[in-house]
């Protein structure tokens, strides 16, 4: 070996390794930022206090213990609206809560046990990490892809996810989805290569024996297995060949996934169930449910996902070109075209499902990369031979990545960076505050040292929220203090609503927001109700309306929350 070549290999050996430090870097990055904003949404009140309903009463619940208005809710949501204000002897037909999550919020309400706020936070960044990071490279690796590429994708992927990096079940959707594309990838590598269909895709159905448990998300994985089975089915067809294990044992796997998805408190009920959620007319409420605009082109949060859709595209229209030249189609060619344009569309149609489809344009970058990075080469494998500074940085860093000391640095400074801005920056109080919410904790103290009842609330959903967690449940951690906790709660009052709005059904949440932004006809539903106070954040039109009437006065107010009762005398 020239001295040229040797000094070529230290200078790829020294990018390789800063490759690697940035990664780890980046980690710490993700941790710090991860401890920042995952406690944003007030959502992770109810489902710490769902969890810690789950474990006191070690069964998972079929009604609301938390307001006073779902058990006057018929089935389809229908308001008795006599039971709601005490005229009836009994209430609505009977709406069955779908606690479609509740393994997620017993993971999350047991974080909490052992380290309150910080156990949060620490739990979402260990999972974030493992399924935006360290699952996505495991997959080059195991494809033999490019890792320098592989790590800028993943780079820009993790850019693209993380306005929704919150304290939610979706987080364990995304170690599930990553574990599910990393069998996946494996499946077909193998037959690839050797011809034969491997049995680890029956690991798919088995990791929905939790998955089903955790969250909606687990739908994603008939999506992906699906697609995946359909196309080369249809694959057989084009090609006249006949159908083998390969594809038999796709079908057998999707079958028993549907079949172990039923393991649940509800059962069928449960797949029942998600037509209601995931078309349910409510999500016109929700934002993050909504396509992205020409409007939201104006801020940079949905560019990432975008630059990562454009370089996907690019590198398909690559393979393509090739699969042309060369007259030859690899298997599931037809997969990889459907599911690329699909997630591409669905991150557009729905902003809120952009992280499982940018996890997956991730990982299947690196099937059509596959056989671009080997550190070694070897007989009979295709691959670019050009023997450039960068390509030698490459091969070194497939190397690096070769044992688990990576990964395991990764979670490590994530960790970290969790530890230091919780400590140092900002503390992991539920709910944080932030510019969408003010997470007004002055004002739950002062509902919970009311000495009497106070009667029927309407109240605003985001402090529904933290009336459910800091008034409705008492709740200890063991290795840290949560500095919101209301010491003496004397008075523990039921909402009237509060983010679960799919619980609730259509016409509770249409009459809340009617109310809520006097729309036509607010003021006769508002006395249909007969509320004997209100608690409402100063933007709502509700204040403003009620601020003028004598019949309401005014008890509590602050810069952003303000609490009115019925001056019954008058």
């Amino acid at each position: 070996m020239s001295d040229g070549d040797k000094l070529q290999g230290v200078k790829a050996s020294l990018i390789a390794r800063f490759c690697m430090a940035m990664l780890v870097l980046f980690s710490f990055i993700c941790g710090a930022f991860i401890a920042g904003v995952s406690l944003h949404d007030p959502d992770t009140c109810w489902l710490l206090a769902l969890g810690k309903q789950i474990i006191d009463a070690r069964s998972v619940p079929f009604s609301d213990p938390f307001s006073y208005t779902f058990a006057c809710l018929g089935p389809g949501g229908a308001i008795d609206y006599a039971s709601i204000v005490g005229n009836a002897a009994t209430a609505g037909d009977g709406r069955v809560f779908i606690a479609y999550q509740w393994l997620s919020e017993v993971v999350f309400y047991l974080s909490y046990m052992v380290g309150a706020g910080y156990g949060l936070v620490a739990t979402c960044c260990f999972v974030l990490v493992s399924a935006l990071i360290v699952m996505p490279l495991i997959i080059y690796q195991r494809l033999k892809s490019s890792i320098m590429v592989g790590g800028l994708m993943t780079v820009f992927g993790v850019v693209a996810c993380c306005f929704h990096f919150l304290a939610r079940p979706e987080v364990f959707s995304y170690f599930w989805w990553a574990l599910t594309l990393y069998i996946l990838a494996g499946y077909r590598y193998v037959f690839e290569t050797t011809r034969a269909a491997s049995p680890t895709i029956f690991l798919i159905p088995l990791m929905l024996l939790v998955w089903a448990n955790m969250h909606t998300g687990f739908v994603y994985a008939f999506l992906g297995l699906g697609i995946f089975t359909l196309a080369i089915s249809i694959e057989c067809v084009i090609h006249r060949e006949k159908p083998g294990k390969y594809e038999g044992f796709a079908w057998l796997s999707l079958l028993a996934a549907f079949g172990i998805s039923l393991i649940n408190p509800h059962g069928f009920g449960l797949w029942a169930y998600l037509p209601d959620l995931f078309f349910s007319p409510l999500n016109r409420y929700i934002v993050e449910l909504q396509p992205i605009s020409a409007r939201d082109l104006t801020e940079w949060t949905y560019y990432p996902f975008f630059i990562v859709s454009a370089s996907v595209l690019a590198i398909l229209i690559r393979n393509i070109l090739f699969w042309v030249k060369r007259r030859h189609l690899p298997r599931s060619w037809l997969f990889t075209i459907i599911a690329i344009v699909t997630a591409i569309g669905g991150g557009i149609v729905s902003r809120r499902v952009i992280p499982f489809d940018t996890l997956f344009l991730v990982c299947e970058a690196a099937w059509l990369l596959r056989h671009t990075g080997v550190p070694f080469w070897e007989a009979g494998e295709h691959h670019d031979e050009h023997d450039t500074l960068l390509h030698k940085a490459d091969h070194k860093q497939s190397e690096l990545i070769k044992g688990g000391a990576w990964a395991t640095l990764c979670l490590g400074f994530s960790l970290l960076g969790v530890y230091l801005t919780a400590a140092r920056i900002q503390q992991p109080v539920i709910p944080q505050k932030s510019g969408a919410f003010s997470s007004p904790q002055k004002l739950i103290a002062f509902i919970g040292s009311q000495e009497k009842d106070l009667g029927r609330v309407f109240n605003d959903p985001q402090i529904g929220d933290m009336i459910i967690w800091h008034l409705q449940t008492d709740a200890r951690s063991s290795l840290a203090e949560d500095p919101w906790r209301v010491e003496k709660v004397s008075y523990r009052p039921k909402v009237f609503i509060d983010t679960r709005y799919d619980m609730y059904g259509e016409p509770l949440v249409s009459d809340y927001y009617r109310m809520a932004n006097c729309q036509s006809g607010w003021r006769d539903l508002f006395a249909k109700y007969n509320f004997d106070w209100v608690v409402l954040r100063k933007k709502q039109n509700l204040h403003k309306e009620l601020k003028k009437m004598s019949d309401w006065k005014e008890i509590y107010s602050d810069s952003t929350t303000v609490l009115y009762v019925r001056d019954r005398v008058k």
